[in-house]
């Protein structure tokens, strides 16, 4: 989300209205809620936008950006607002998804990643989804596999050229997945770029997004 200075709020306003109309089973946070610094206006901010999505579950993850911040206000806005800020942890979705475990990592950059601990509960014959805000915690996995993993970080490089491709990525693995859907040895990976600005208010042929996955159960024919 980036709440701050070089993001507008009809941007922000404009995404969470996008995902309440979509009424998800779950919403997932990545990260990255602030920048600069978590302020005493920021923090309600972010329960009030969360609270327009009327999901039977919210989970997140930090993201570097918070770990810089005071963490312990986003944290707190979070859980006020009905979200499980999730480390390094696993829940499973609600019925009738309880086949489904949701598998975050925490930030690759600024925290401590524990693909050990994350994965300890996971039940393998169900589907797994891992959700960190870097796409550098598949390094983190720890041997484990999963269906879809999700994170953000990139922004698409903020600054593209205009066939998309960044100029300057922030992470390892970046580069080579910058945004949107790729496969990486059978597990769907989905790098959102996010939606609000850092260092400059402005994006260039790396427009922000949010998503909507629809996850289909698959019968033996």
């Amino acid at each position: 989300l980036h709440i701050g200075p070089t993001t507008p709020n009809e941007l922000l306003d404009e995404a969470f209205a996008l995902l309440g109309d979509a009424e998800p089973d779950a919403l997932i946070l990545g990260g990255d809620f602030v920048f600069l610094e978590a302020t005493a206006e920021f923090g309600p901010r972010i329960a009030e936008l969360v609270r327009r999505v009327n999901a039977p579950r919210c989970f997140a993850v930090l993201g570097n950006h918070d770990l810089w911040a005071d963490d312990r206000v986003i944290a707190e806005n979070l859980e006020a607002a009905g979200v499980e800020l999730l480390l390094n942890d696993s829940r499973e979705l609600p019925q009738p998804w309880e086949s489904v475990t949701l598998v975050a990592l925490d930030d690759p950059a600024s925290g401590h990643p524990d693909g050990v601990r994350a994965f300890e509960k996971v039940n393998s014959q169900g589907t797994t989804v891992v959700l960190c805000h870097s796409p550098d915690g598949m390094l983190s996995m720890n041997g484990h596999s999963a269906e879809l993993f999700l994170c953000g970080h990139t922004h698409g490089g903020h600054v593209a050229l205009p066939w998309k491709k960044p100029i300057v990525v922030p992470c390892e693995l970046g580069r080579r997945y910058a945004h949107g859907l790729h496969d990486v040895e059978g597990m769907a990976l989905f790098v959102s770029r996010g939606l609000g600005g850092v260092e400059i208010p402005i994006r260039l042929n790396a427009p922000p997004d949010v998503v909507v996955f629809v996850m289909v159960e698959r019968t033996e024919a």
